[in-house]
């Protein structure tokens, strides 16, 4: 009877924590929103640029679909030299020249299954 007191309690601890990353989804965010404009580009008014960000899924599963669903324009990558995904995870990237851009990081930023979503230096 004890275990399942303390599997409850633990159960609750876990419910509440991801009930609040869901209600302020830029916690999950390793950047500020505010920096990107109506365009998405963010920096000098000489030099506008945007943004890329990445983030990692579960591999081989329906998730895909849906952060495609969210973002059409995703690029996710099975095997990825250097990125920061753990074997069994896909690396997709975003970028915010888009229109929406705000709209779709936090429904992203939502979702339980992304840890988190961090700006990318691709070159």
């Amino acid at each position: 009877m004890r275990d399942r007191r303390i599997w409850g309690v633990g159960f609750a601890l876990l419910t509440m924590t991801m009930g609040c990353q869901q209600d302020n989804p830029t916690a999950k965010l390793g950047f500020d929103l505010e920096i990107l404009n109506e365009e998405g580009l963010y920096g000098p008014a000489d030099g506008l640029r945007s943004m890329d960000y990445k983030f990692c899924l579960p591999a081989g599963s329906f998730v895909r679909g849906q952060v495609t669903d969210i973002n059409p324009s995703l690029q996710c990558f099975e095997e990825i030299g250097s990125s920061d995904c753990l074997s069994g995870e896909v690396l997709c990237i975003g970028n915010t020249h888009q229109e929406n851009h705000k709209r779709i990081l936090l429904a992203l930023a939502k979702l339980d299954y992304i840890e988190r979503i961090e700006q990318s230096f691709i070159e």
